[in-house]
């Protein structure tokens, strides 16, 4: 009886423990994969689109602030003269 008893208990914890652990395994890993994941993907969005709109927003202003009037005034220069 005893060794009936012993096998029930056993077979019974390790399903137990088992389902137990796949099932907060993966909400942990549910949960850090939404939070974590996510905001790390968020913020990394947000970091190269800021970099990127920095990059790109000052190279058109010193395009605008320095080619833009040599070429401009070489094309002007050049529809006067011709």
């Amino acid at each position: 009886m005893a060794l009936m008893f012993s096998a029930l208990y056993n077979a019974l914890s390790s399903a137990l423990s088992s389902a137990l652990y796949n099932a907060l395994s993966s909400a942990l890993y549910d949960t850090l994969h939404n939070t974590l994941y996510n905001s790390f993907a968020s913020a990394l969005y947000n970091a190269l689109s800021s970099a990127l709109y920095n990059t790109l927003s000052s190279a058109l202003y010193k395009f605008f602030k320095t080619l833009f009037p040599a070429l401009f005034t070489r094309l002007f220069l050049a529809l006067i003269t011709s």
